[in-house]
């Protein structure tokens, strides 16, 4: 085992504005953002772990691959990365907007006019770093896994089928083509 100073630098564009809601309200409006942490770690880490998900579907509705469960963690073996909260390259500017729910009917149901918060802003950075042990042989395919997850990220918080939080991630590690091979082998198949 091996304790590193490995890290890897987010990148990431707006594309639209976000939200990802407090669960609290506020004067006038529903659902308001935690001003804060408009964007914490957890949220980047969920939205990686799903993409994830895609390169190496879950065995069962239980089960990631191991890969998987090694770099994102388990309720038993949490992850050795840490995920923190992103930083603004501008202070986002934070607006209400509403939405309404339609009845079957496609016409405004009743009651369901709903304002929340959302976060405006161009850019901003985040960073995974290794707060704890990778076993031996198995950083690279940790950050490859890491790199090729934060680039398959499309969206991010909530109401992205609704047109926020549409996002484009790079990353400070480049070379995807040898992130690619590193994690899938010309065996065809993902690495085991």
């Amino acid at each position: 085992m091996v304790v590193g100073v490995s890290s890897l630098t987010l990148k990431i564009t707006f594309n639209s504005s976000f939200r990802i809601g407090s669960g609290r309200s506020g004067n006038m409006l529903d659902d308001v953002l935690d001003r804060d942490r408009l964007l914490p770690g957890s949220s980047l880490k969920g939205v990686m772990r799903e993409a994830a998900r895609g390169l190496f579907p879950m065995l069962d509705e239980a089960t990631d691959h191991r890969l998987v469960s090694e770099v994102f963690g388990t309720t038993r073996n949490p992850s050795p990365w840490h995920w923190d909260d992103a930083e603004f390259t501008a202070n986002p500017k934070i607006r209400p907007q509403s939405r309404i729910a339609l009845d079957a009917r496609r016409r405004t149901q009743p009651g369901a006019l709903f304002v929340v918060e959302t976060a405006h802003t161009p850019h901003a950075t985040a960073t995974i770093w290794q707060q704890d042990q990778i076993v031996a042989g198995q950083l690279q395919a940790h950050l490859a896994l890491l790199n090729l997850a934060a680039r398959l990220v499309e969206g991010l918080g909530a109401d992205r089928r609704r047109g926020l939080g549409w996002v484009t991630i790079s990353t400070d590690r480049h070379e995807c083509d040898k992130d690619i091979a590193i994690l899938f082998p010309q065996t065809g198949g993902p690495a085991s």
